[in-house]
């Protein structure tokens, strides 16, 4: 069957998905699952005894052993990928494309994806464009890899759903992640741009840039991506470009795994191409309301099978009850963020993000705090005017009230961040190494 075929196909079917009972979309999860698991257990060296526990004594599977299949984590997709690689990829699933990441959030991880998984993901995302409003006959101006053929400004053709006609008036304009601040804007400007993609590094550059120039735009949204949108960001989308902000959870391993419920409650799971756990630290259900750890498995990754893969991420789970916007996929309340990127108390607990209050306090803009020492961490910040007077005792006590008595704190003042390849800005990181002695 043709590729836009498929497309179409699964873009109507994930349309009607959405509002089954949930006992229908749990069916057919594990009608998704069943080939997958089959497939890796037969065609990858890495997943021929580790899913074993799974299979009952006449060759069923046993649903109720799921939790008990070992979980992956992204070290064993480092350095374990050809073991995990399936020897005999589905060949209707071609083409096969090699996906890398840089490491600049974790192990660098190399994996094959395939036109199959892509197009579920197309398709989720189509769907959460369409939760959020967005209007394919509008321009978006989008953010991609540098190419030796494309400049900024280039139209590259339309980007919602083909077959309608609408759709097809729209376009997507390029910028690479390199893209100058000032460059985006005027790109959104000379295009007429609805909308927008950016990272959470590059959304701050341009911030930035329009509150220092006293520009403006008028975008209906900001689609962000590469992190989660705090309140401020929020708050200066709409003041300085009149715009919304849209999130998608995703990951280049995975693809879109869960979009904002259109009534705000909480994300919706896209579970009929992905099956998402919170778990804890034992790989169970954490119960609603409760913090875990994010388990996925992809139905699209038949080339790389990522069976109970560890994302990276703590989220908290959401109500068992139907959404009061009628649908039954499973929901997520919060994602709180990459557990690699994540700091602990010296009893082993979450350190939550600091409140927006402390940002305030601060007069902080972009900033990142760095755990440099056993209990000594250094907070870097550009300044931002907030309208109020710098607190630092406020700051100190929201500090203290986050992390723990015993921690030191060092405040540096930065000009700018340097962001990675994509656009990317870490606000945790852990620069410390025992074994160097350096650091308090």
């Amino acid at each position: 069957m043709p590729r836009n075929n498929d497309l179409e196909r699964i873009y109507n079917t994930l349309d009607e998905t959405q509002w089954w009972p949930f006992e229908q979309i749990q069916a057919l999860q594990r009608r998704e699952l069943t080939p997958l698991i089959n497939h890796a257990r037969r065609t990858s060296d890495f997943y021929k005894d580790r899913l074993n526990i799974l299979f009952r004594p006449n060759g069923t599977i046993d649903w109720d052993r799921w939790t008990d299949i070992p979980i992956v984590s992204r070290a064993d997709l480092s350095a374990k990928r050809h073991e995990i690689q399936s020897k005999e990829p589905v060949q209707s699933h071609r083409p096969f494309s090699l996906v890398k990441s840089s490491g600049s959030t974790g192990d660098p991880v190399e994996f094959l994806t395939t036109r199959f998984s892509n197009d579920l993901s197309v398709a989720a995302l189509w769907r959460g464009q369409k939760w959020a409003g967005m209007d394919w006959s509008k321009n978006i101006v989008t953010m991609r890899g540098d190419s030796k053929n494309l400049q900024a400004g280039d139209v590259l053709g339309p980007w919602g759903p083909y077959w309608m006609k609408d759709a097809l008036k729209g376009k997507a304009i390029f910028t690479t992640y390199r893209t100058p601040a000032k460059t985006r804007a005027d790109v959104i400007r000379a295009n007429s741009a609805a909308y927008v993609t950016v990272s959470d590094g590059l959304s701050a550059a341009l911030i930035d840039h329009l509150r220092t120039t006293g520009e403006r735009l008028n975008l209906n949204k900001v689609r962000f991506v590469g992190g989660t949108a705090n309140s401020l960001l929020r708050q200066e989308f709409k003041k300085l470009a009149n715009a919304d902000v849209f999130e998608l959870y995703s990951s280049k391993e995975v693809g879109p795994m869960a979009c904002p419920c259109p009534l705000g409650h909480g994300w919706h799971q896209n579970a009929e191409i992905v099956l998402l756990e919170i778990v804890d630290l034992n790989g169970k259900p954490v119960a609603p309301g409760e913090m875990g750890r994010v388990i996925v498995t992809p139905f699209g990754s038949t080339t790389t099978p990522l069976i109970r893969y560890d994302q990276g991420d703590y989220a908290v789970a959401g109500p068992n009850e139907p959404c009061p916007c009628g649908r039954n996929l499973p929901r997520i309340a919060s994602i709180s963020g990459r557990v690699r990127h994540s700091l602990f108390k010296p009893n082993r607990e979450l350190i939550y993000p600091l409140p927006i209050e402390a940002r305030i306090a601060l007069s902080a803009g972009t900033w990142q705090i760095a755990k440099v020492g056993e209990h000594s961490y250094e907070m870097r910040y550009k300044h931002r005017d907030w309208g109020v007077a710098q607190d630092l005792n406020a700051f100190h006590r929201y500090f203290y009230e986050t992390f723990y008595p015993e921690a030191n704190l060092y405040l540096k003042r930065v000009d700018d961040f340097l962001y990675g390849p994509t656009g990317k800005h870490q606000e945790v990181v852990d620069e410390w190494d025992p074994d160097s002695q350096i650091g308090g």
